[in-house]
C-alpha cells in the first residue's frame, strides 16, 4: 500500500526548489503527496526554517503525525535534515531506518471574568503586560506560592524550545524530549519590595503553575504563543502545565541534538 505524505512549507525560492525534488523523488517511489493537510497521511514533511515547523503543527492542529523538518532556513533545530541530504532522507524513510522522539507540548489555560482561553505551545510561552508597566502577579508552584513576581513579564518554555527566547533571556538549554518544562523571567525587580526570582526555574513533568492576578488593573496581559500574539483581558488566573499531547519528530542520526547545539552555538 502505498504511503501518504502531507507537505508543509513556506514561499521562499530555495524552499519552492527543494520542494519540487522532494515531491518528485516521493513520487518516484509511489508516495502519494498531499500539500493541504490529510489526516490519515503516514508523514508530515516540512520545508523552511523552524519557523515553518511550528506553524505546522499549528495549522494541523497538534498532528500526532510524525514530522520530519528539512532545513532551508537559518537556524534549523527542528528542521534539522540539510536541503543538500534530502535524497538520503527519503531512502532512510523509505528504509525505515529512523528514530522516531517525542517533543513536549505545554497547555495554558486562561480564566476570565466570563471566558476560558486554552493555548498550547511547542516551543513557549511569553507572558507580558500590554503597556510598559511592570507585570504583577502571585506565582504558585502545585499549590505552594513560589513568589510575588514583579517584572517586564515571563516565559514558559519546552524543551524544544528552551534555545530560542529562553536562551535569549538566560534561560537554559534542555535537552529537546526530556520531561520537563522551563520558567524564565524578563527583567524581575529586586528590591525591598519585591523578591522576584532573577534565575530560570526548571520543573519536572507533573507540575502545575498558577498565576494570581493581584489587582484587576494589572489583568490586561500581552500573549506570545509561539510568536502569535495575543491580548487577553479581564485575568483572574492562569493555568500551565505540560500536555499530555506530545510531537511525534523524525531523526535519522542519535546524536542530532548534540550535533546541533555544537553548529549553531559553539562553532
Amino acid at each position: 500500500m502505498s504511503q501518504k505524505v502531507n507537505i508543509f512549507s513556506n514561499r521562499y525560492n530555495l524552499t519552492e526548489d527543494i520542494k519540487k525534488i522532494v515531491i518528485n523523488e516521493l513520487k518516484k517511489h509511489d508516495f502519494v503527496i498531499n500539500e493541504e493537510y490529510d489526516e490519515t497521511a503516514d508523514f508530515n514533511i516540512v520545508i523552511g526554517g523552524d519557523g515553518t515547523f511550528i506553524k505546522a503543527i499549528h495549522d494541523s492542529n497538534f498532528s500526532e503525525i510524525p514530522f520530519i523538518g528539512i532545513n532551508t532556513g537559518h537556524l534549523g533545530f527542528y528542521n534539522d535534515v540539510k536541503h543538500t541530504d534530502v535524497l538520503d532522507a527519503i531512502e532512510k524513510i523509505r528504509n525505515k531506518d529512523f528514530i522516531e522522539i517525542d517533543l513536549r507540548v505545554i497547555d495554558c489555560i486562561v480564566n476570565t471574568d466570563n471566558d476560558k482561553h486554552i493555548f498550547k505551545s511547542i516551543n513557549e510561552l511569553v507572558l507580558k503586560t500590554k503597556y510598559t508597566e511592570a507585570i504583577h502577579f502571585d506565582l504558585f508552584v502545585d499549590d505552594v506560592l513560589l513568589q510575588k513576581f514583579a517584572g517586564d513579564g515571563i516565559i514558559f518554555s519546552t524543551p524544544s524550545g528552551s534555545t530560542a527566547y529562553n536562551l535569549s533571556a538566560g534561560g537554559a538549554i534542555l535537552f529537546q524530549n526530556i520531561d520537563a518544562f522551563q520558567i524564565t523571567p524578563l527583567a524581575p525587580i529586586r528590591s525591598t519590595l519585591h523578591r522576584s526570582l532573577d534565575k530560570s526555574l526548571i520543573v519536572p513533568k507533573d507540575t502545575i503553575i498558577k498565576l494570581i492576578t493581584s489587582k484587576p488593573e494589572e489583568s490586561y496581559f500581552a500573549f506570545g504563543v509561539d510568536g502569535l500574539h495575543k491580548e487577553i483581558e479581564h485575568i483572574n488566573n492562569i493555568e500551565i502545565k505540560l500536555s499530555d499531547k506530545r510531537i511525534k519528530k523524525i531523526i535519522f542520526d542519535k546524536n542530532w541534538f548534540w550535533k546541533n547545539i555544537t553548529e549553531k552555538f559553539i562553532m
